[in-house]
């Protein structure tokens, strides 16, 4: 019984220690921004609401994962009431240059972390594999997203279908971090699963 109140304790006390030191980090770091960018890091500016954003998001992604829900689901939540609701909207205070700019730049870097875990050797093996693996769930992705959207959405076909690229152009980022979590969990990696 001491053992399992011990570990609790320490547990609760590395997860204390984990929040306090990110709240000091996030604080040096808006202390840092605000003197050299000045008033752009004060409340109700371009900065402010990333930083408010990303935190916000960064949190609720915890929180869920501590109920064993996606963290993205979280912030993706975050980023619909930021967006939405009419006393949080943070997100107004966001430049779309910039989102877009950091929403590119966070999809690059993950399909990056993927292609840095090929290995090429597995890809020669397997070309066929690949090819199908890669083709065959975007269409039928795709396909499915424009047979919802045409009636439910009441889009023409070409639209039906220019959604359902969009939203398969997205799936990466659903993807890849979940692989890259069990790859560093020690599943799959010897038989070359992350490049299949």
């Amino acid at each position: 019984k001491e053992g399992c109140s011990a570990s609790a304790e320490s547990r609760w006390g590395k997860i204390i220690l984990e929040v306090v030191t990110g709240v000091l980090v996030i604080l040096l770091g808006w202390t840092a921004c605000w003197s050299i960018l000045g008033d752009q890091c004060l409340p109700n500016s371009n900065i402010f609401g990333i930083l408010i954003s990303c935190i916000c998001g960064k949190l609720l992604g915890m929180l869920l994962g501590l109920i064993k829900i996606p963290p993205l689901i979280g912030m993706i939540a975050a980023g619909i009431l930021f967006r939405n609701v009419p006393k949080l909207q943070i997100a107004d205070d966001i430049d779309t240059g910039w989102s877009s700019t950091l929403r590119t730049g966070a999809f690059v870097i993950l399909l990056l972390r993927a292609g840095l875990g090929l290995k090429l050797d597995i890809l020669r093996k397997n070309k066929l594999l690949v090819t199908c693996l890669s083709v065959l769930p975007c269409v039928v992705e795709v396909i499915i997203i424009a047979s919802v959207s045409k009636p439910l959405l009441n889009l023409p076909w070409n639209w039906a279908f220019l959604l359902g690229f969009v939203i398969a152009g997205v799936s990466p980022a659903v993807v890849i971090p979940s692989m890259l979590s069990l790859v560093n969990q020690g599943y799959g990696g010897r038989v070359g699963v992350p490049t299949l």
